[in-house]
């Protein structure tokens, strides 16, 4: 973990992660409520606007990333060569609309003035990601498709394994609990879960529930 930052209203830590990405948190009940990604590197260190209206993150990829917090996407990219070292960083001033950075491989601090009001009109740019923590249990026997139901809800394309020869995923909306006799044949839902039926290599339907946090 690079630094940490808290915002103004207290409400939430900012910390930078060597991973890229900034991971948010809600410092009532001490959670992470969001992670930030567009960094292509790790993230060196994050710091709050004084109205805590931006985020702004300095990382190794060469670049530092303003962040809009009300809806959490990167609205500018400032491109600053950094030395490769945990020098780099950036901060806000405290009482007034100024950003200081690190550039030119941390030898020059460069001032920046910010028009605020404008800064919140602008669009996000494409290359930032933002997503909320959800905690997922695969519970099932060996060879049932945990693995293949793994790579269906990180998104990736499907991997044939010895026990699991192909895929077919079904998502259902009820909050009806049923029994498994009725879940082979397609019916079946769970209150408060996802619930998702896949097929091994025998062509059986395994239920696989998937519990939400």
């Amino acid at each position: 973990m690079g630094s940490i930052s808290w915002s103004p209203d207290s409400q939430v830590l900012a910390s930078a992660i060597l991973n890229g990405t900034i991971m948010l948190w809600d410092t009532a009940t001490g959670l992470p409520i969001r992670v930030l990604e567009g960094h292509a590197d790790a993230v060196t260190d994050v710091s709050f606007s004084f109205d805590g209206k931006f985020l702004v993150s300095k990382s190794l990829d060469n670049s530092v990333r303003l962040w809009n917090c009300k809806i959490w996407e990167t609205i500018t990219v400032i491109h600053e060569s950094t030395s490769g070292k945990w020098l780099s960083s950036v901060a806000f001033n405290p009482k007034l609309p100024i950003l200081a950075t690190l550039g030119e491989k941390d030898t020059t601090i460069h001032i920046w003035e910010l028009d605020f009001p404008t800064l919140l009109t602008v669009p996000s740019v494409s290359s930032s990601v933002h997503y909320v923590n959800a905690k997922v249990v695969l519970v099932g026997d060996s060879g049932v498709g945990k693995s293949g139901l793994g790579l269906v809800l990180s998104g990736e394309h499907f991997q044939p394994t010895e026990s699991t020869h192909g895929r077919r995923v079904w998502t259902f909306d009820k909050q009806d609990i049923v029994e498994s006799s009725q879940a082979e044949q397609g019916k079946i839902a769970t209150k408060d879960f996802d619930v998702f039926l896949c097929h091994n290599s025998d062509d059986k339907p395994n239920v696989k529930v998937i519990g939400k946090s």
